[in-house]
């Protein structure tokens, strides 16, 4: 009798037990399963943040350089200059305006161009490094009665906003104005604004080797161009620091990555979610991808 009421506690415990065992591995895994669906929600979130935000920013450069370029195009002496042909005098009024148009537009480059597209006057930032003849000879597909932009990355991987502006006097065109200037700062507003970390990885094939490390070095970035199989880091505020993230980067850019979760990768011993876009220059091409980075580590220990 008792090995009976024994075996009949068995069947009835064991397998309570392994059903409570079974339903708090359950409820485990479903409470991480919430959180891992709100870190994703929120990443995603804050990479369509990131995109709208670059938009903007860039939408604001082409306003500012709007506006400047109206400037040069009403202002009567500089017509004349046109009009005429003077470059020496072109040369004149435009000299002692070179500095603020560093100092308070941050342009990096100033082509005043005939209206067929031949450079009349140019003037340009050395700073950068950047070679601008290679954007002279392209094919300018500029059309004559309204302002052209676009962003345009160099075999540096410098990204340049390209902008042109029609010139007219009395209804005729006498020529252009073209301006570029570096947008990498926006990465920097990015990641005040919405506190994420950026790191723009561009197809090796689209790079000069020389010319990149030349800007890696300029801008004291530790990557090397050998790290990555096919891309390499061209711009943002974050470099692939661990064997993680790197081997995230490398699937996702390979396009071996299947998986559609956001990953939780870690970089410097701290936990981060990291989501990408194709990164698109202004002919449509794609370029690369822009990874972008937010530290969690604080949510996750929370």
């Amino acid at each position: 009798m008792k090995t009976l009421k024994k075996n009949l506690q068995l069947q009835v415990i064991v397998p309570l037990v392994i059903a409570l065992i079974v339903l708090s591995g359950l409820a485990v895994y479903v409470e991480y399963y919430i959180e891992s669906q709100k870190l994703t929600d929120a990443h995603l979130d804050t990479v369509r943040k990131a995109e709208w935000l670059m938009y903007e920013k860039v939408r604001e450069e082409v306003n500012t350089n709007a506006k400047l370029a109206d400037q040069f195009c009403r202002d009567p002496y500089f017509q004349e200059a046109m009009k005429s042909g003077d470059r020496e005098q072109m040369a004149y009024l435009l000299n002692p305006i070179i500095p603020i148009l560093d100092s308070e537009y941050n342009l990096d480059y100033l082509c005043f161009q005939t209206a067929d597209k031949r450079c009349f006057l140019e003037a340009e930032d050395p700073d950068t490094g950047i070679d601008f003849s290679q954007y002279l000879v392209m094919e300018d597909k500029s059309r004559s009665d309204t302002a052209q932009y676009g962003i345009k990355m160099d075999s540096s991987g410098a990204f340049m906003l390209r902008y042109v502006h029609p010139w007219h006097v009395d209804g005729q065109l006498v020529g252009y104005v073209k301006m570029f200037k570096e947008i990498g700062h926006v990465n920097d507003i990015m990641k005040r604004t919405i506190n994420i970390d950026t790191a723009i990885m561009i197809n090796k094939s689209l790079l000069d080797r020389t010319k990149w490390q030349q800007r890696r070095d300029r801008l004291g970035w530790a990557g090397q161009w050998d790290m990555l199989d096919n891309v390499v880091l061209a711009n943002g505020t974050s470099e692939p620091c661990s064997e993680e993230f790197v081997a995230y980067v490398q699937e996702k850019c390979l396009g071996q990555y299947r998986s559609s979760e956001i990953p939780l990768i870690s970089i410097d011993n701290e936990k981060h979610v990291v989501g990408s876009y194709d990164r698109i220059d202004f002919e449509g091409v794609a370029i690369g991808r822009l990874f972008v980075i937010r530290n969690v580590t604080d949510s996750i220990t929370a």
